[in-house]
């Protein structure tokens, strides 16, 4: 998960996420007046070895500016085989895009977190394994990524892209 915490004494409009030095991960954008920013991007997109990340914060005012690079590494084994199985579907009528999320696990599920095109849009912290939400969204592409957590701390995410 990418994040960036931003302030400004106008309002920050948009933050883009940006690796190794011209990859544009993620561009979300606000009207809000939001000081948290997320998005996130599959580590096999990467490939494995050293990456920088800068955030470039942009205001109303138009000005911008991005953060010092912060370095990571992605390692090149697989990943452990999360004991959480999740199915997630998107459905589009219009403008309204419809989301379903199945879970199964054997174990008691912790944390479930949406994020609609990097943006944090709920969670829940229960054990509930269905859910299915609608979100009015204007036309173009967009993506749902959901992110589960059990009590153990095994971790699963899967993402769905809907054409609006």
């Amino acid at each position: 998960m990418l994040s960036a915490a931003v302030s400004d004494n106008v309002a920050v409009t948009q933050v883009e996420f940006i690796i190794d030095g011209g990859v544009t991960t993620a561009t979300v954008t606000d009207l809000q007046g939001r000081t948290a920013f997320s998005s996130s991007i599959p580590a096999t997109t990467l490939g494995p070895g050293h990456h920088n990340l800068v955030a470039r914060a942009h205001d109303a005012a138009g000005n911008v500016t991005d953060t010092a690079a912060v370095g990571f590494s992605v390692s090149q084994g697989t990943a452990p085989v999360s004991p959480i199985k999740l199915t997630a579907s998107g459905t589009s009528e219009g403008g309204n895009v419809t989301f379903t999320v199945d879970i199964q696990s054997d174990k008691q599920i912790k944390l479930v977190s949406f994020f609609i095109d990097g943006e944090f849009v709920g969670g829940r912290a229960d054990d509930q394994r269905h859910y299915s939400f609608s979100r009015m969204l204007p036309s173009g592409t967009h993506h749902l990524i959901v992110d589960v957590t059990d009590v153990n701390g095994n971790n699963s995410q899967a993402e769905v892209t809907v054409q609006v």
